[in-house]
C-alpha cells in the first residue's frame, strides 16, 4: 500500500542485507515530506503523540469517577459483595448480556412472587486471611468501610421487563438501627424508581452526607405491594460523581493501565469462542511487561505531565514489590489488576491489609472468581520492571525507584544457572503460590537480553562489577543461541543441555532486541535483522510487517514496531522510515487502528509457537512500541536512536540527503 513512499533506486545494499523496499516513486516520497513540512509537524511525532494519547486516556479511564459497577469484572468495580435480605426470594446475575446492555454486561434482577420485600446489597464486604472468597460484612467487622469523601452524587440506569416495576434504589444505611458496632458513616440516602422497559438515567444526591466509612455502594429494595406477580428488572453503568478535588486526587494515585482494550462482549465462562472467552478473561488484566513499556513511553516525552504519569506506574511497580499478599523477595507478578490496583479495607488474604489485587473474572456459571496469569512468575516480566524503574530512577534521583529495581534483580539471580552446556537466567517459576513451586528448566533469549540490559545498568550505576559480570553471563548465553546456518537467533534452552532449535518457535523479538540490548557489543549478529526479513517477513491486508513466529500467519504490529527501531539502531534509516508510515496507516485504518492505538495483530488469534496467541485488540505494548519506532528511542537504554526520515536535510525536500540506505 506503500509502495510510492521511497524509490528503488534510493536503496544500496548494504553487506549482503536484503533491502526492506524494492519497488516506488521517489516522487511520492517527496511530496509526503513536502506535506508534512507545511503542517509543521512530522509524521512520526505526529503518530507518537496519538499513540501517547491512547495510553493517556487508557491510563484515566478508571479514576474519572468512582464505579460500583460498568461491566463484570471490569477494573472500575468497587462494592463487588453481594448481599440479600428480606423474606422474599431475590436472585441476581451481574453477567447478563441480553437486552440491550449499556456495555457488555448488566445486572438482571428477579424479585420472587411472594408477600413482603426483598433486596440486595452491593457491599465492600470482608475477606479473612483463611477464607476462599469475600464475604458480606453488615456492620461487625472494624477497618472495613471505604471513604468516599468527595462524592457528590451516585449515577446509575435501570429499566424494567414489563416498564411496570416500581423499586427503591439506595446507597449507605449498613447496620443503622442494628446496634452494630461499625455501621455505614450515612443513613440510607434513596430514590424510588418507576421503571420503563426503555434505560432511564437515576441520580442521588450525596453531596451533603458523611461518606467517610461506606460499607454498602448501592442497593435496592421492591415489595409485593408495588409489584404483584413479582419482578424482573435490569440495572447498569452505576458510578459516582466525583468533586473536581476528589477526582484530582484520584487521578493522582498510583496504577497499572489495562494491557488491551476489550470489546463490549459478554461470554460465558465455560464455552464461547476463543475471542469472546478473551474479552472477558483480560477485561482487568495489566501485564507487568506492558507497563514497564509505557512507563518508558511516557519517559521518551519531554512533557513534564509525562513524567507525572511515568511515575505513577513507577510507584505502582514500588508498592507491589513491597506489599504482595505472597512474596517478600521483591519479585512481581506476570500481571496486576488495572483501575484499583490495591484491595479495599477489610480485606485481608494471608493476613495482610490492603495487599495488591489480581487480575480475573467471575464465572457466573460457576459462583466462583478464576484468576488470571498467577500460575508464574516469569525473568522476563521482573526484569523489564526493572529496566523500566532504573530509567526513572535516572531521570528523577528517587531512591525507591532504584531500591526496587535492585531487588526485583536480586530475584532474578536466584534464577542463574551455573552448570550445565547453556548457561543462562532460566524461566523463572512455574506455580510459585503453591505447595512445590517448580522452577523452570528452560531459559529464553529474550530473557536473557533484558537481564544483559538492566545488569549492566545496575552495575554502572552501583559501580558493582558483580552486576555487569552477570551481565556478562546473560549475553554469553544469548550467544550460544545464534545459528549461523540459518542466521537467527533461536528462541532459548529446553534445559541446560538442551537448545530449542524448533524452526516454529524462533521469534522475531530475539532477532529485533538483540540490535537494540546489544548495539555496541562484539558479539552483535547484525545478520539478525536479515533472519527477520527472510523468515518473518508479511505482507498481508495492504501491510508490509512482520510475524511474531515463521508461519507468518499475519502481521504482529508491535513487532513490526520493534523491527523499525532495530532499523534505527543498525542506521538502516529507509527501512525504518518504511515500517514507520506502514505502522502510520496501520493507526488510521479500521479494523487495525482508530487513530491513536494500534490493534495487536492483523488477524484474530495470530500464533506465536508458544500456546499463545494475539488478536485483533488494541494493546498497550503495541503503543508503546510504536512511540519508540516513531521516535527512535531505545527502551533498554533510553538512548536516542538514529532518527534518519526527518533530518533538516530530508525535511527541507533534498531526497538525496538520504539517498543511501
Amino acid at each position: 500500500m506503500c509502495k510510492s513512499y521511497v524509490k528503488a533506486i534510493l536503496i544500496k545494499v548494504l553487506s549482503g542485507r536484503k533491502p526492506i523496499l524494492e519497488t516506488g516513486v521517489a516522487a511520492g516520497l517527496a511530496v509526503l515530506v513536502g506535506s508534512l513540512a507545511a503542517s509543521g509537524q512530522t509524521a512520526t511525532e505526529t503518530s507518537a503523540q496519538a499513540s501517547l494519547d491512547f495510553l493517556r486516556d487508557l491510563m484515566d479511564r478508571f479514576h474519572q469517577e468512582f464505579y460500583v459497577y460498568s461491566d463484570v469484572s471490569a477494573p472500575s468495580n468497587h462494592f463487588v459483595v453481594l448481599g440479600a435480605f428480606g423474606p422474599v426470594p431475590v436472585v441476581a446475575n451481574g453477567s447478563w448480556s441480553t437486552d440491550d446492555p449499556v456495555g457488555a454486561s448488566m445486572f438482571r434482577f428477579e424479585l420472587a412472587d411472594q408477600p413482603g420485600f426483598g433486596g440486595f446489597y452491593f457491599l465492600n464486604g470482608v475477606f479473612e486471611d483463611d477464607a476462599s472468597a469475600p464475604a458480606p460484612n453488615w456492620g461487625t467487622d472494624p477497618d472495613a468501610g471505604v471513604d468516599l469523601t468527595g462524592a457528590v452524587s451516585l449515577r446509575f440506569k435501570a429499566k424494567g421487563a414489563t416498564g411496570e416495576e416500581v423499586v427503591e434504589f439506595f446507597m449507605g444505611g449498613v447496620g443503622h438501627g442494628a446496634g452494630v458496632p461499625f455501621p455505614d458513616s450515612s443513613p440510607k440516602i434513596s430514590i424510588t424508581g418507576e421503571l420503563s422497559t426503555d434505560w432511564q438515567e437515576f441520580s442521588i444526591d450525596v453531596s451533603t452526607s458523611d461518606l467517610s466509612y461506606v460499607l454498602g455502594g448501592f442497593g435496592w429494595v421492591a415489595t409485593s405491594t408495588d409489584n404483584p406477580g413479582g419482578a424482573v428488572f435490569y440495572v447498569d453503568d452505576i458510578y459516582y460523581d466525583l468533586s473536581p478535588q476528589a477526582q484530582s486526587l484520584k487521578l493522582d494515585e498510583p496504577r497499572f493501565v489495562r494491557s488491551f482494550e476489550t470489546e463490549d462482549i459478554q461470554a460465558t465462562c465455560l464455552g464461547g469462542d476463543d475471542i469472546t472467552r478473551f474479552d472477558l478473561a483480560f477485561r482487568n488484566l495489566a501485564f507487568t511487561y506492558d507497563n514497564a513499556l509505557v512507563l518508558l513511553a511516557f519517559l521518551s516525552s519531554d512533557d513534564a505531565d509525562d513524567l507525572r504519569r511515568a511515575r505513577l506506574i513507577g510507584d505502582a511497580f514500588v508498592y507491589a514489590g513491597e506489599n504482595d499478599r505472597t512474596f517478600v523477595d521483591g519479585r512481581l507478578r506476570n500481571a496486576y489488576l488495572a483501575g484499583d490496583m490495591v484491595l479495599p479495607p477489610g480485606w485481608h488474604p494471608n493476613g495482610l491489609s490492603f495487599t495488591m489485587g489480581i487480575p480475573g473474572f467471575w464465572c457466573e456459571e460457576k459462583q466462583t472468581y478464576i484468576e488470571m496469569e498467577q500460575d508464574s512468575v516469569d525473568v522476563g516480566n521482573n526484569t523489564w520492571a526493572a529496566i523500566a524503574l532504573l530509567a526513572l530512577y535516572q531521570r528523577t534521583g528517587e531512591p525507591a525507584y532504584l531500591d526496587t529495581a535492585r531487588r526485583i534483580s536480586e530475584w532474578v539471580r536466584t534464577q542463574k544457572a551455573t552448570s550445565g552446556t547453556y548457561r543462562g537466567f532460566t524461566g523463572g517459576i512455574d506455580h510459585p503460590e503453591g505447595e512445590n513451586p517448580v522452577p523452570r528448566p528452560w531459559a529464553s533469549g529474550e530473557h536473557n537480553l533484558d537481564v544483559f540490559a538492566a545488569f549492566r545498568v545496575l552495575g554502572n550505576l552501583e559501580i558493582d562489577p558483580t552486576w555487569t559480570a552477570d551481565a556478562e553471563h546473560a549475553e554469553t548465553f544469548v550467544a550460544q543461541l545464534w545459528d549461523p546456518v540459518l542466521g537467527c537467533y533461536f528462541a532459548g534452552t529446553i534445559d541446560s543441555e538442551t537448545r530449542n532449535e524448533s524452526y516454529d518457535q524462533i521469534p522475531v523479538d530475539v532477532q529485533t532486541w538483540s540490535m537494540l540490548a546489544l548495539h555496541d557489543r562484539a558479539s552483535l549478529h547484525p545478520e539478525a535483522i536479515q533472519c527477520a526479513e527472510t523468515h518473518h517477513r508479511r505482507e498481508h491486508v495492504g501491510f508490509d510487517g512482520f510475524d511474531f513466529n515463521t508461519d507468518r500467519d499475519g502481521i504482529w504490529f508491535e513487532g513490526t514496531a520493534q523491527m523499525a527501531a532495530a532499523y534505527l539502531s543498525v542506521e538502516r534509516p529507509i527501512a525504518a522510515a518504511h515500517l514507520q508510515r506502514e505502522l502510520q496507516q496501520a493507526q488510521n485504518t479500521m479494523p487495525y487502528g482508530d487513530g491513536e492505538a494500534l490493534w495487536a495483530a492483523t488477524v484474530h488469534g495470530l500464533t506465536t509457537g508458544f500456546g499463545f496467541s494475539y488478536l485483533q485488540r488494541s494493546a498497550i505494548a503495541t503503543a508503546a512500541w510504536n512511540v519508540f519506532a516513531q521516535r527512535g528511542f531505545d527502551p533498554y537504554y533510553q538512548r536516542d536512536l538514529p532518527q534518519a526520515l526527518f533530518a533538516d536535510g530530508f525535511e527541507s525536500g533534498d531526497v538525496s540527503a538520504w539517498a543511501e540506505d
